[in-house]
């Protein structure tokens, strides 16, 4: 395998852990010491919906997080998880959790900006260069302030912020893009954050807001020319079948968060409440390498297994690609002032 500068590297891989546990004092969760008695709560089962396929590396990490639960609760709580939207989708499933029609939902930061701006700033493209700098934020004071405006509003308990695939690159159906100019007029899939629609209408794409789980149908159809999901996501939905052509623009960079709703949550015995917190903690620690292993795969198996044309952009489209996307920063600067945004590039490390 031939790795860009943009994947993450098994150093950085360690750094990223180094980073977690040297931030460890100050964002990880209390666990009581009466907590690692046998769990002496009710019996129930909690159900977590996603719209990820339980074999990458997302999947995997909900699924671990079951075991964690039912370990330490001796077998007494369980989470089932509902894989592949067969529940919930992408942003239905953090409305089902506001209404209470599922447990915990899982989603990628930006379908969160309907309900909230906490996140906003990771939707801007380059602020960050990998998920490395991203988990340095998340693990700090950034991350603990998503965790606080959220339960302010609009009332979401996080029980964890997990690696997510990486940058995005552009795929397409129709088409290589090697410079912005060759969106125009295409019709691009867009989140539900109004800043991925200005990306893309930056770059001359036409956005065009369709749930994740709809995509295979949409790309087959026609009804959209492209998207911009991780490698790992278009593979885990077998959406990759359909793609001949791949930009390695590297966008933005994200995780995928885990909420409860608030007063569900404080519901719960506080026994619970801290064993939820615990393993949600300790699947972030260990998605961090299992994600980066995912993501330094997925380029040989768009080329090898699938045949698809990947295309990296120079220097100089680079900076095209970069000039246009950060003219987005100052739309919203109402709701992320652009000093922040500069301040968390300088406290990620980016360049």
């Amino acid at each position: 395998m031939r790795p860009t500068a943009r994947l993450l590297s098994r150093p950085a891989v360690a750094l990223s852990i180094c980073l977690f546990l040297a931030g460890a004092v100050n964002t990880a969760v209390i666990i009581p010491a009466e907590a690692a008695s046998p769990y002496s709560g009710p019996e129930m089962t909690l159900r977590l919906a996603s719209g990820t396929n339980k074999n990458i590396s997302r999947g995997k990490q909900w699924g671990h997080f079951a075991e964690l639960v039912d370990q330490m609760t001796g077998g007494k709580v369980k989470v089932r998880v509902f894989y592949d939207g067969t529940l919930f989708g992408e942003r239905t499933s953090i409305e089902a959790v506001l209404n209470g029609s599922i447990d915990i939902g899982t989603s990628a930061n930006p379908q969160y900006a309907p309900f909230t701006n906490a996140m906003l700033w990771m939707d801007m493209p380059y602020v960050v260069d990998d998920q490395a700098g991203l988990r340095k934020l998340i693990d700090g004071a950034p991350g603990k302030e998503i965790r606080k405006s959220l339960e302010e509003k609009p009332g979401l308990k996080v029980l964890m912020m997990n690696d997510n695939g990486g940058g995005r690159p552009i795929l397409t159906v129709s088409k290589q893009i090697k410079v912005p100019a060759d969106l125009k007029g295409l019709k691009i899939r867009s989140t539900a954050s109004p800043v991925d629609q200005a990306i893309w209408r930056a770059w001359g794409a036409s956005p065009t807001p369709i749930d994740f789980a709809e995509v295979y149908s949409a790309l087959q159809s026609k009804v959209v020319d492209g998207y911009a999901p991780n490698w790992n996501d278009a593979v885990g939905s077998k959406q990759v079948e359909l793609l001949k052509y791949a930009a390695d623009v590297n966008y933005v960079v994200g995780v995928q968060v885990a909420v409860m709703r608030l007063d569900k949550f404080n519901a719960l015995p506080k026994e619970l409440q801290d064993t939820l917190l615990r393993a949600g903690r300790e699947t972030e620690l260990w998605g961090v390498k299992v994600d980066a292993d995912e993501v330094a795969s997925m380029q040989d198996i768009f080329r090898d297994k699938y045949g698809v044309k990947i295309y990296t952009p120079t220097a100089a489209e680079m900076a095209e690609w970069k000039k246009l996307a950060r003219s987005v920063w100052g739309q919203f600067s109402d709701r992320v002032p652009i000093e922040k945004l500069e301040k968390l590039r300088q406290l990620s490390g980016s360049q």
